[in-house]
């Protein structure tokens, strides 16, 4: 109980540095502690090491499965991650396309962890949807494009007009 009320006491101040350091000290003391390695994993979160972030959260999932909150998190890591995707300027350089392709390799990595998360918690849409929408959107924005494009392409049918007044 004190060990959770500490990582609760370091996230209500947004103290990650001094959580990480206490959750690193823990863990050397029990190295399979899905508490101690779930403080690891927000605190990384947090401070923007998603690299070290996506690490824990795959090893907390090998020791529990059953760590639903942790599928949230690797999902979001790998989302923050492909957000810090430096993208070249030019658009037509070939740099610019590898940046797109890394970009997508992330999304594509997210959406699962995030559709267990969701499949998991359904009712906490308010922390999951806005990331896994993102994810769709990304993933499957080029499919969309093209449907929506041979829409605007044909003309509506009459049945979809406005009335005349």
């Amino acid at each position: 109980y004190c060990n959770f009320a500490l990582k609760n006491y370091y996230i209500g101040h947004s103290d990650y540095q001094q959580l990480l350091d206490v959750a690193s000290r823990m863990l050397l003391t029990d190295s399979v502690s899905t508490l101690f390695l779930s403080a690891k994993n927000i605190s990384l979160m947090n401070l923007g090491r998603y690299e070290e972030a996506i690490a824990v959260s795959r090893r907390i999932l090998e020791i529990d499965s059953a760590h639903v909150d942790t599928y949230f998190n690797l999902g979001a890591s790998l989302c923050h991650q492909a957000e810090s995707v430096v993208m070249p300027e030019n658009i037509n350089s070939a740099g610019y396309s590898r940046a797109v392709s890394f970009r997508r390799s992330f999304y594509a990595a997210a959406r699962t962890p995030l559709e267990t998360y969701r499949r998991l918690r359904p009712a906490d849409a308010v922390r999951w949807a806005p990331l896994l929408y993102k994810v769709y959107f990304l993933l499957f924005s080029k499919y969309l494009l093209k449907i929506f494009n041979v829409f605007s392409l044909s003309p509506f049918p009459s049945y979809l007009s406005t009335p005349k007044i």
